[in-house]
């Protein structure tokens, strides 16, 4: 059964994303941040890179975030492939690589894991989107 989450944004999630590393050009990096009124998952995508950075806000970034987690959240976040918060980041972090446009899908999928399971955000409350590439106005 499909989730609210993966039947109104999985498409226009996976679009973005596709068109964040689409346009990336030289001395730039594209972000993307989806958010929620609890939280947000963000990717960037530089231009000189073979990989996306993806983040899930951690209670380092923002206080009060993991008050609606999952018990099992770090849990889930490492199943999912994350880093835990670190020197590097503030938040829980990792790197896909880009290895064919089948690729943001998953990302797409992974995010939307991460909103779901450790957030329990169901999208009743909309998702908004604030990105910072070429051509987008959000």
């Amino acid at each position: 059964m499909a989730t609210t989450l993966s039947v109104v944004y999985r498409d226009q999630i996976a679009t973005i994303l596709m068109r964040l590393w689409d346009s990336r050009i030289p001395e730039s990096s594209n972000f993307c941040a989806f958010s929620w009124s609890r939280g947000y998952v963000q990717c960037l995508a530089d231009h000189d890179k073979t990989e996306m950075w993806c983040e899930a806000i951690s209670a380092r970034s923002f206080e009060g975030a993991w008050t609606d987690a999952a018990a099992d959240g770090e849990q889930v976040l490492a199943e999912l492939g994350f880093r835990a918060p670190d020197s590097f980041s503030p938040n829980y972090y990792q790197f896909i690589d880009i290895a064919s446009r089948e690729t943001f899908w998953q990302i797409t999928d992974t995010l939307i894991a991460v909103m779901e399971r450790v957030f329990h955000y169901t999208g009743d409350s909309g998702l908004a989107f604030k990105c910072w590439m070429p051509g987008f106005v959000s």
